[in-house]
C-alpha cells in the first residue's frame, strides 16, 4: 500500500533529485484528468510515461491495483495502450457506483530512475433516478377524484446521483405549483427526492394523465410515472322533449324523452308522476355524453293536471336536477247511462235519471221518446275528479199503453268538441194476460213408462208477453221453449213418462207482472213402469263375526211378490247357500242378511228386481268385512342382508292384509324412527285389502344399520308386527320342506322351500346316493333360483337318499333335510323280447363243413338266449328283494 499526499510527492521528488544522473529519467507525458461517466458506460483514465523503467500500476483510493494488465482483483478493470510507447491507460467497463473515487498512475523506481506518481484524478459515476413512485396511488392506474376537491399527490424518485429533480404535468402541460422537494441520501453516494403536489381537479381534467417526471445529469430524458384521472362531476340539468301542444286527448299515447348531457358518470334518470316513480329505465350514449329516458303514457282522464317530472343525478350530485311538465287532458264521457226502470203499469208515472261519466269540458243532455223530445227534465252539473264535470238530467213521464215498445233515449252532446253519445232503452207499459188453456190426452188414458206424451199450454194477451211455467205437483219445470205467435204464446212440454209421472198433476201458470194473480190450467197422468232401484246401501261394513244386511229398495208399478233376486259377483261362482246367506223381501224392500260375517263373504253382491215390465233393474253393493291387520310372514321375510360398507341402500318390505286401511310405522331396535332422518325413506301403497310399506335405508353402514327393524301394521281393529333383521351378506340358509312330487322308473320330481339367500342370488345343489354307491352324486338345479327340479337318469326299482343345499358367492349352506325315494319298476313294454324258435324247413344240401359251422353257431345262439333269460329272472328277484327290504326299513 503506497500512501498518496504531500509527503509521498516530496519524497519522490527528493529521490529523483538525488538520483539524477547521466541516465534518462522516467516522467509522465500524460497524466489522468477528472472524468464523469454514466452508470454502465466505459471509463478510460489516461496515463503515458516517458522512458519508463519501473513497474507501472494504478492506485484507487490508495489501493494498488497491481502491474498485471488484466488486474485480476477487478475483472472489469484493465490497462490498455501500447506499453512500448509508455501508454498505461486504465479502462473500466460497465461503470458502477462502486467505481466512483480517486485514481493515480504510478511508475515504480528502478536503477535508472526514481518512482513517480501522477496527480490524483476523480472518476465520478452518474446514476439515473429510478422510476418515480406515488405514495397514495398505483402507477398506470385510474384514480377517481371529485371535481373541485383538493387532493395531495406525493411522488418519490430514489437511488440517483446526483439527486433527482421532480416535476409534475397534467395532460401534457407542466404544473409549476409543486409544494416542495426533499432530497435525502438513500445510501453513501445515492440520493432520493420526494415532491408533493396539491391539485384541485376540474371536470375538464377527466381522462387526462397526471405525470411525475424525475431527471438528473445521468439521463437525457426524464424518467416518468403517472396515472389517469377519472374526475367525477355532476350532469347538466335535464330537458324534456315531446310535449308541444297545450292539451292532449284521453286515449292518445304520449311519448316524452328526458335528456341529460355531460356528467361523470353519466346521469341516472327517473320519471315521477305526481311524486310517484313510474319509470327507472334509461340508456346512455358515451360517444355523445348523454343519458336518455323514454316515458310512454296512455293518457287517461285522471291524468288531467298531472305533473310529470324527470330527475337526473349521479353519485356526486348534491340534489337531483329536475325538469317537469303539467298535463292538460281533454276527455269526453266514456258512458251515458239511464238509471231507473222504464217498465211500468199503464197510466203510471215513471222517473228516470240520465248521467254521464266525468268529462272536460262539460256536455249537455236531452231526452227523446221515439222521435219526440221530452222536456219535463231537471239538469244539474257538478265538479268531478281530475278537473272534470258530471252532468245529470232527471225525467218524469206518464206512461200510456200505446207508448209500449217506443225507445226512450238520453243524448249527450258538446258543440265545441263536436261530440255526441247516447243510450236508450225501450219503454215497457205492462198489462196482464187474458186467457190460458192446455191441450193434453184424455184423462182416462193409461201409459207405460217410457211413452212420450205431448202437453201444450196456450195464453193470450198481456204485456209483457206472459211467461208460461209448467209445474209438476209443486215443482216448477224448466223443460220446453216458449213460442210467441202474434198475441198468443205457447209452451210445449214433451214427456218421456217415468214412474214419477204416475198420478202426477201438471199445471200451467201464465203471468207477466208478478202482481196480478196467475192464470192456471191443469191435467193428470196414469203410468205403469218397470222397476228401478231407489236405494242400495253401498258399501256395507261389518266387523268380523258380526251381523249385517244389504237392503235393496225398489220403485215399481206394479209391485209383485218374489221380484227380488240376490247374486254373488265374486271371481268364483258361489251360491247363497254356500255363503250361508239369507235373502228375504217385504213389499218394495229386499234384504240379504249376513250372520257371523267371515272374510270369505266379503265382496260384491247384485240385487235384481223384475216385476214383469222389462227391463229388470240391477244394482250392486259391496260387503266389506273389517278385520285387524295380518302381516305376511314366512321363510326369508324376516331377514335382509346388505354389505355394510356404505355403498348400497337396503329395502325392507312389509305386507299386511286388513280392513279398514292399514297404517304402518317402523322402529329400529324398539325405538321409533325419526320422521326427519334423511337416511330413512318410507313409502306406503294399497291394493284392495292388501297394504304394503317399504323402508329404504340409504348407504347401509355395518356400525349404524345392522339392527332389528320392526314393522307395525295397525288399523282401528288391532295391530300386528314383524321383526326384520338387517345383517351382513352371508352364505344362504339351508332349504326346508323337501318333498317328492312324483316318481318314475328313472326320475324323481322334487320341491322344497328356499331359505334366506344371505342377501345374494342363490343356487341349489341336489345330492343323491343309492345303496352300494361308492359316493354321492351331485346335480346343479337349473334354472338357478327355481325351487323345483326333476332328477333324471335314475335306475328302476332302486332306493335313493336325496338332499338339497343352497350356495351363493359367499359359500354353501348346511345340508337341508333329506328324503328317501324308490324309483318304479321298469315297464313291461321296455323289457327285452326273446323271439321264439323258427320252424324247421327242408334245407338245401350244403357241404358238410358248412353244415357243421352253422350248427355250432345255432347252438351258441340258443345258449346265449337261455343265459340272458336266466339273468333277467334273477335280476327281477333281486329287485323284488330290495323293494321288500326297503319297505321293512
Amino acid at each position: 500500500m503506497v500512501s498518496k499526499g504531500p509527503v509521498t510527492t516530496f519524497l519522490c521528488l527528493l529521490l529523483g533529485a538525488f538520483t539524477r544522473g547521466a541516465s534518462t529519467q522516467q516522467a509522465f507525458t500524460v497524466e489522468p484528468n477528472n472524468i464523469t461517466v454514466l452508470e454502465g458506460a466505459v471509463a478510460i483514465l489516461q496515463c503515458v510515461v516517458d522512458n519508463p523503467s519501473g513497474v507501472v500500476q494504478w492506485v484507487k483510493d490508495g489501493l494498488l491495483l497491481g502491474p498485471d494488465t488484466n488486474i485480476p482483483s477487478f475483472p472489469r478493470y484493465s490497462m490498455t495502450g501500447d506499453p512500448s510507447k509508455g501508454e498505461h491507460h486504465l479502462r473500466i467497463v460497465d461503470s458502477r457506483l462502486a467505481d466512483d473515487g480517486d485514481y493515480e498512475c504510478q511508475a515504480g523506481r528502478s536503477k535508472e530512475s526514481p518512482g513517480i506518481v501522477s496527480h490524483t484524478a476523480l472518476l465520478s459515476v452518474l446514476v439515473p433516478p429510478k422510476t418515480p413512485v406515488f405514495k397514495e396511488y398505483e402507477a398506470n392506474s385510474t384514480v377517481t377524484w371529485v371535481a373541485g376537491v383538493e387532493y395531495m399527490v406525493t411522488c418519490s424518485a430514489g437511488d440517483a446521483k446526483p439527486a433527482a429533480e421532480i416535476s409534475f404535468s397534467k395532460g401534457g402541460s407542466p404544473l409549476p405549483d409543486v409544494s416542495h422537494q426533499v432530497h435525502s441520501g438513500s445510501s453513501e453516494k445515492l440520493s432520493s427526492t420526494i415532491a408533493m403536489l396539491r391539485v384541485t381537479p376540474q371536470s375538464l381534467d377527466n381522462g387526462k394523465r397526471l405525470v411525475c417526471a424525475a431527471t438528473n445529469e445521468a439521463v437525457s430524458a426524464a424518467v416518468v410515472a403517472g396515472f389517469t384521472m377519472n374526475i367525477l362531476f355532476p350532469p347538466q340539468p335535464p330537458t324534456i322533449e315531446g310535449y308541444k301542444r297545450p292539451e292532449i286527448k284521453a286515449g292518445e299515447t304520449l311519448k316524452l324523452i328526458c335528456i341529460s348531457l355531460s356528467g361523470n358518470p353519466l346521469a341516472t334518470l327517473q320519471w315521477l308522476k305526481n311524486g310517484n316513480v313510474v319509470s327507472t329505465s334509461w340508456e346512455t350514449e358515451d360517444a355523445s355524453g348523454a343519458s336518455r329516458s323514454l316515458l310512454t303514457l296512455s293518457i287517461k282522464p285522471e291524468d288531467n293536471g298531472a305533473q310529470l317530472r324527470c330527475e337526473a343525478m349521479n353519485q356526486v350530485s348534491p340534489l337531483p336536477l329536475v325538469a317537469s311538465v303539467t298535463l292538460r287532458v281533454v276527455f269526453l264521457p266514456t258512458e251515458v247511462s239511464i238509471l231507473g226502470s222504464s217498465s211500468t203499469p199503464e197510466n203510471k208515472q215513471i222517473s228516470l235519471s240520465c248521467s254521464t261519466t266525468p268529462s272536460n269540458p262539460p256536455v249537455q243532455l236531452r231526452w227523446w221518446l221515439g222521435w219526440r223530445e221530452l222536456t219535463t227534465t231537471e239538469v244539474t252539473v257538478t265538479k268531478a275528479a281530475h278537473g272534470g264535470t258530471v252532468t245529470v238530467s232527471n225525467l218524469t213521464h206518464m206512461a200510456r199503453r200505446e207508448e209500449n215498445g217506443l225507445p226512450l233515449t238520453c243524448e249527450a252532446f258538446n258543440e265545441v268538441v263536436l261530440f255526441t253519445r247516447s243510450t236508450s232503452l225501450p219503454l215497457s207499459v205492462k198489462y196482464p194476460p187474458q186467457k190460458v188453456w192446455i191441450e193434453a190426452p184424455h184423462p182416462d188414458s193409461r201409459f207405460r213408462a217410457g211413452t212420450k206424451v205431448r202437453l201444450t199450454c196456450f195464453a193470450s194477451g198481456g204485456n209483457p208477453a206472459p211467461r208460461l211455467v209448467w209445474i209438476k205437483d209443486t215443482k216448477s219445470l224448466k223443460e220446453g221453449t216458449q213460442v210467441a205467435s202474434g198475441k198468443i204464446v205457447s209452451k210445449e212440454l214433451i214427456l218421456t213418462t217415468s214412474p214419477s209421472d204416475n198420478l202426477a198433476i201438471y199445471r200451467c201458470n201464465a203471468s207477466n207482472d208478478g202482481k196480478s194473480p196467475a192464470l192456471t190450467a191443469q191435467t193428470r197422468l196414469r203410468i205403469q213402469y218397470a222397476p228401478s232401484i231407489r236405494s242400495l246401501g253401498d258399501p256395507v261394513y261389518v266387523d268380523l263375526g258380526a251381523t249385517a244386511e244389504l237392503v235393496c229398495v225398489a220403485n215399481a208399478n206394479p209391485i209383485l211378490a218374489g221380484m227380488f233376486q240376490w247374486t254373488w259377483l265374486g271371481a268364483e261362482e258361489r251360491s247363497l247357500e254356500e255363503l250361508e246367506l239369507e235373502p228375504e223381501a217385504s213389499g218394495a224392500v229386499g234384504r240379504l242378511r249376513i250372520r257371523g260375517a267371515r272374510q270369505a263373504q266379503a265382496g260384491l253382491y247384485e240385487c235384481r228386481v223384475d216385476n214383469g215390465l222389462p227391463p229388470p233393474a240391477r244394482g250392486s253393493a259391496r260387503l266389506i268385512v273389517r278385520f285387524k291387520p295380518e302381516i305376511e310372514k314366512g321363510m326369508g321375510l324376516g331377514k335382509v342382508a346388505m354389505p355394510g360398507d356404505g355403498s348400497s341402500p337396503a329395502i325392507l318390505l312389509c305386507r299386511a292384509q286388513g280392513v279398514p286401511s292399514v297404517q304402518f310405522s317402523w322402529a329400529k331396535n324398539g325405538a321409533a324412527l325419526h320422521p326427519d332422518n334423511p337416511r330413512y325413506t318410507e313409502r306406503t301403497w294399497h291394493e284392495g285389502t292388501w297394504h304394503s310399506s317399504t323402508l329404504t335405508i340409504a348407504n347401509v353402514s355395518a356400525m349404524h344399520d345392522y339392527a332389528t327393524f320392526t314393522c307395525r301394521a295397525s288399523n282401528a281393529l288391532g295391530t300386528d308386527k314383524l321383526d326384520i333383521q338387517l345383517l351382513s351378506t352371508s352364505p344362504p340358509d339351508p332349504p326346508t320342506g323337501l318333498k317328492v312330487v312324483s316318481v318314475t322308473h328313472n326320475s324323481a320330481t322334487l320341491e322344497w322351500i328356499p331359505g334366506f339367500d344371505g342377501g345374494l342370488p342363490q343356487r341349489f345343489l341336489i345330492r343323491y346316493r343309492w345303496p352300494g354307491a361308492p359316493s354321492a352324486l351331485y346335480m346343479d338345479v337349473f334354472p338357478a333360483q327355481t325351487s323345483a327340479f326333476t332328477l333324471t337318469g335314475l335306475s328302476p326299482a332302486t332306493p335313493y337318499s336325496i338332499g338339497v343345499s343352497a350356495h351363493n358367492t359367499l359359500g354353501e349352506s348346511a345340508q337341508g333335510p333329506s328324503v328317501t325315494v324308490t324309483t318304479a319298476e321298469l315297464p313291461l313294454e321296455e323289457l327285452p323280447v326273446v323271439e321264439p324258435e323258427a320252424p324247421k324247413t327242408e334245407a338245401p344240401s350244403l357241404p358238410p363243413a358248412l353244415i357243421g359251422g352253422l350248427s355250432a353257431l345255432g347252438a351258441l345262439l340258443l345258449l346265449s338266449n337261455a343265459a340272458l333269460l336266466v339273468c333277467l329272472l334273477r335280476r327281477r328277484q333281486a329287485w323284488a328283494g330290495v323293494r321288500e327290504e326297503t319297505k321293512e326299513r
